[in-house]
């Protein structure tokens, strides 16, 4: 589709923006640093561990756990909680019950292959965080997005990507404003 406008501005991130066809064609270096800048989550997965029953919340346990030593630096309880009626307690719908974490950097070795992941850190921690019956749930579900084309790219492959907020990446472009790729001090 061809769309004309007096200005543009973009918020998408700059890995996806560089993919644009535009003319005039950005320049050569602010294109490259584009495609050399990964969003936020490109070092980053998350997974979430799903059980048929909240035990955590039968234990006393509201879900949520931060922690120093990782490799679960925060837990939450993300279960989909309806209000059932006034007569009864909260129920998640589906009768699906979740606790969920981001996993950073070299941990995410484990966001590939369920093996591995069962014998991982991960889920000696989330035993040790809410008890046995954390290391039986009915399904993990987990994505990095380290490998992700949209996410990080080739800024993931050791390329040396230039990291967030560079100058090129963030300076207009004739009437193009890239907002969400502001330069940091």
């Amino acid at each position: 589709n061809k769309i004309e406008s007096d200005v543009v501005v973009f918020s998408l991130p700059p890995l996806l923006a560089a993919g644009i066809t535009m003319t005039p064609p950005l320049p050569a270096k602010k294109l490259e640093a584009m495609q050399r800048t990964p969003v936020w989550m490109a070092n980053t997965g998350k997974v979430v561990f799903i059980y048929s029953r909240p035990f955590w919340r039968e234990n006393g346990f509201s879900g949520t756990a931060f922690s120093d030593t990782g490799p679960l630096m925060q837990v939450w309880d993300s279960s989909a909680v309806v209000e059932a009626d006034q007569s009864s307690s909260s129920v998640c719908s589906d009768n699906v019950f979740a606790l969920s974490s981001f996993v950073f950097d070299d941990d995410l070795i484990y966001l590939s292959d369920l093996v591995e992941f069962n014998k991982s850190p991960i889920m000696t921690q989330i035993v040790r965080l809410f008890g046995k019956e954390a290391a039986n749930p009915l399904e993990i579900k987990f994505k990095s997005w380290k490998a992700d084309a949209f996410t990080a790219g080739a800024v993931s492959s050791g390329d040396g990507g230039i990291g967030f907020g560079h100058k090129l990446v963030a300076e207009p472009f004739e009437k193009l404003v890239f907002s969400g790729m502001l330069y940091y001090i």
